[in-house]
């Protein structure tokens, strides 16, 4: 039992790490996406073509790593989810009536319907899908600010 004990602890400290990683990731690379495609999209000179070039390679990492990132906690999510309809949803679970099977099934479905279950952002947030959704479009609505902005300045 105390083995179990110390390896449950390890395991805690390894997700508040990872928690703690994705808040950092996360808060790193939403602005350097942004500014990096402000720089590619802002500038259209003769040498847009090499700036692109340049640019494009971090466009990409940024890009991809965001998505490396909250890939695997979305997905886990959603399996969360699932296995809560696929449990409802199976009758040989529910009838016949089965007192500890019931109330095992019970414990479980109530357990996987807590709102804050899943790999969060060091507490702040659940990733999701939805989570991910929004987060893009605010990216790109911060983009599309800059590059308002961006413009008129550069008018002047």
């Amino acid at each position: 039992m105390k083995v179990l004990y110390n390896q449950h602890q390890e395991v805690t400290a390894h997700c508040q790490i990872h928690n703690r990683y994705a808040f950092v990731m996360i808060a790193t690379i939403i602005p350097t996406t942004i500014f990096s495609l402000f720089m590619v999209c802002h500038r259209p000179t003769s040498s847009f073509c090499w700036e692109f070039i340049f640019s494009f390679p971090l466009v990409c990492f940024c890009v991809f790593s965001f998505i490396a990132l909250v890939n695997s906690p979305s997905k886990l999510h959603n399996t969360i989810y699932a296995t809560k309809s696929a449990l409802c949803a199976n009758t040989h679970i529910w009838f016949p009536y089965r007192p500890n099977v019931y109330h095992s099934a019970l414990a479980f479905v109530c357990h996987l319907d807590q709102t804050n279950l899943g790999v969060s952002i060091w507490g702040f947030a659940v990733v999701s899908k939805p989570l991910v959704l929004t987060t893009l479009s605010v990216m790109m609505t911060c983009l599309a600010l800059f590059l308002q902005l961006g413009d008129c300045n550069s008018a002047n």
